[in-house]
């Protein structure tokens, strides 16, 4: 064996584990987005939001400009239709933007879908497309949004 020196006789204390503050700074920046994000006027979003669809003109909207969820529907025809009503839902913000669920509501009927707690993921937003022409009916209803996961 050889000789000790005497630097390696003492052994340093630990040092405390450097960015630990930056760290729990994110997370907490983290989870305040998130709980941001999931409120509607400041209140914490315990289930879906509802946004409404469909009018007497047969509005196609942007129901969020945003990632998020598509957690259901509900919508209904008019009983003095005469033709079904064809809503989509996609991924963006018009209607050339990915399909992602497609929806036909026969005249005095209605369409009804509940698929939280997963739901449909949308990373750019969720545009709903009422389709018109060839007698297209107009539902009225509503989409079920859930936050980013």
């Amino acid at each position: 064996m050889g000789r000790l020196h005497s630097a390696m006789a003492t052994v340093p204390p630990p040092e405390p584990e450097k960015g630990t503050h930056e760290i729990d700074f994110v997370r907490w920046i983290q989870q305040m987005q998130t709980n941001l994000a999931e409120t509607v006027g400041g209140v914490l979003l315990r289930g879906a939001r509802p946004v409404q669809i469909g009018s007497a003109n047969g509005a196609t909207i942007r129901a969020s400009v945003s990632p998020g969820r598509l957690v259901g529907w509900s919508m209904r025809v008019s009983t003095l239709a005469t033709d079904p009503a064809v809503v989509h839902f996609r991924d963006g913000q018009d209607a050339n933007a990915d399909l992602i669920a497609a929806v036909v509501v026969a005249p005095g009927r209605d369409a009804q879908q509940w698929l939280a707690p997963g739901g449909i993921s949308f990373q750019n937003g969720l545009f709903v497309e009422i389709l018109t022409g060839a007698g297209l009916s107009t539902p009225q209803g509503a989409v079920f949004l859930g936050g980013a996961e």
